[in-house]
Order: structure tokens, then sequence, then C-alpha cells
């Protein structure tokens, strides 16, 4: 979401991430990839994915959802993923968000605090490999497993989007 930042908040869009990991942590993914938008801390879900109905009591942890909320508070928009893999593109928010006729808005950068990375961290110049290596491999299941087909072309595409994003913040530095 950060490639098309300027085009979500061109709809009107500000992006927020949620997630459960703590604020250092955050800060720090802020911090290695350079991103316009804060990512926020929800560990136990309580302060936002409870509250949008997107907590996995299952995983403790989120579900993978974009929440579009007017200014006013209320919803217009949600996908709610059932892995990380499943979720809208950039191009179908833009398109949703245009649908909504919401005046453009500005979206100041984050201010984190403090970046802690965490020990598992991966370092961004592996993150190509990594996701080369994991293409290869849903390949060959793709090959092999008919039923995991559709499953299959969705991590794909996904992984292809992780690709092309991570080469736009490598022309960025």
């Amino acid at each position: 979401m950060a490639q098309q930042q300027h085009r979500i908040t061109a709809a009107g869009g500000q992006v927020v991430a949620v997630v459960i990991d703590p604020p250092e942590r955050n800060a720090a993914m802020v911090d290695k990839l350079g991103l316009p938008f804060p990512i926020l801390s929800d560990p136990d879900g309580a302060e936002a994915s409870r509250r949008y109905d997107v907590w996995d009591d299952d995983g403790s942890m989120a579900k993978p959802a974009v929440v579009v909320v007017r200014p006013d508070g209320t919803e217009v928009f949600r996908q709610v993923g059932g892995d990380f893999a499943d979720r809208i593109t950039e191009d179908e928010l833009v398109d949703r968000l245009q649908e909504l006729d919401l005046p453009a808005t500005t979206q100041e950068p984050p201010q984190p605090g403090e970046p802690v990375p965490g020990p598992k961290a991966v370092q961004l110049a592996t993150l190509p490999a990594y996701y080369r290596g994991a293409k290869f491999a849903v390949t060959a299941v793709k090959g092999r497993v008919p039923e995991a087909q559709d499953t299959a072309e969705r991590l794909l595409a996904e992984y292809d989007r992780y690709l092309a994003a991570l080469d736009w913040h490598q022309d960025r530095r």
C-alpha cells in the first residue's frame, strides 16, 4: 500500500495498519520499509481488531482485512481475507474509494518510536530471494496438486506484488 499511497489519499483514503506486534517492532518495520503510514499495535485485539470483528480467536491474531471508514466513523467497505494472500489489490481499493466520492486527503508521515527488530526479523536484502523461493515451491505444488490451483494462483500473485513492492522500495532508496 505504500507504493500506491498517493492514489489512496487522492481518492480520499488514509492507510493505517493494525497488527499484534509491539510498537517497537512496528517502528522497526516502518523504518526498514520506509512506510509512509503508521503501524499500530493491538496485541490482544481489544483496541481495533475485535471492534471491527476481524479477530481470529483460533490464531490469536487479526485476520487480514481492509476496512474503509468514513470520517464520521461509518464503515462503508470491508474485505476480510482467509490468509495473507487473500486481500484486495491496491487498484481494487482505489476503485472502491473512488466509488465513495470522498474528497482527496493527505496523510502525515508516521512518527514511530525507537525501532527494535524482533529476534526473527528478516533482513530486507534477503526478502527477494525468500519470495522467489516461495514462488518456486508454490509453482511445484501447483503442478502436482490440481485442487490447489486457485490457491496457488493467489499465492503467486501475492508474491509478485511483494516483489514489485520491494523493487519500488529499492528504487526509492
